[in-house]
């Protein structure tokens, strides 16, 4: 039926990051296992809980990876980026307001992901966090690319994408394609200088090419 695609997004939609990338990488490791057998009901399903979320993207990235599966993944990562920089905003504003105050509107700034890192929180120095997740953020950028290179121009310009999807598609297409976005959209709309990011790594890539 296909639903492993779409509920990815609605996880995100929900605010529920974690179970997300649970849900991620348990299709990513044991549903990809040839060994695995579907048929046994009494296997584990889904029985991945409070995987590292901030693990390297290489199990995302591969050439026959599953585009809504790393887009995904790639909104996580913006999302925590976005939570870092986010964090660094309200330690420029602690030079003039009490640092009470500040840790308050730090732990309403970030996700629970973040929240719950006191390395990530208490931290005086996040560039290098927030490097690897712009390395990160490209490496499953380009993963998508490659897997659908449809996906991220309609996914910052939607337009009639967003409506029926197609009833038949090949992976890679622009059928597939129209698929996609319908299942993604709404998650990276709701989640604030997400779109606006991958607008900027389109237009990168774009001059790079030309």
């Amino acid at each position: 039926m296909g639903v492993r695609g779409l509920a990815p997004a609605l996880f995100l939609r929900l605010g529920k990051d974690q179970e997300c990338y649970d849900f991620l990488k348990w299709y990513h490791t044991t549903g990809k296992s040839p060994t695995h057998d579907w048929g046994d009901t009494d296997l584990g399903f889904l029985d991945i809980k409070d995987a590292d979320i901030f693990k390297p993207v290489d199990l995302y990235t591969g050439e026959y990876s599953d585009t809504s599966h790393a887009a995904a993944v790639t909104l996580i990562k913006i999302r925590q980026l976005l939570d870092a920089k986010a964090l660094d905003n309200a330690t420029i504003l602690g030079e003039k307001i009490p640092m009470e105050i500040i840790n308050n509107i730090r732990g309403n700034l970030v996700s629970s992901i973040i929240a719950k890192n006191k390395d990530i929180m208490l931290s005086t120095d996040r560039g290098p966090f927030m490097k690897k997740l712009e390395d990160q953020i490209k490496r499953l950028y380009e993963a998508v690319n490659v897997t659908n290179k449809f996906f991220w121009p309609a996914l910052i310009n939607p337009g009639s994408d967003l409506g029926a999807p197609p009833e038949t598609y090949s992976h890679g297409s622009q059928q597939h394609m129209r698929l996609i976005p319908n299942y993604n959209y709404a998650s990276w709309d709701e989640t604030p200088g997400a779109i606006d990011l991958i607008k900027e790594m389109v237009a990168k890539n774009y001059a790079q090419v030309h």
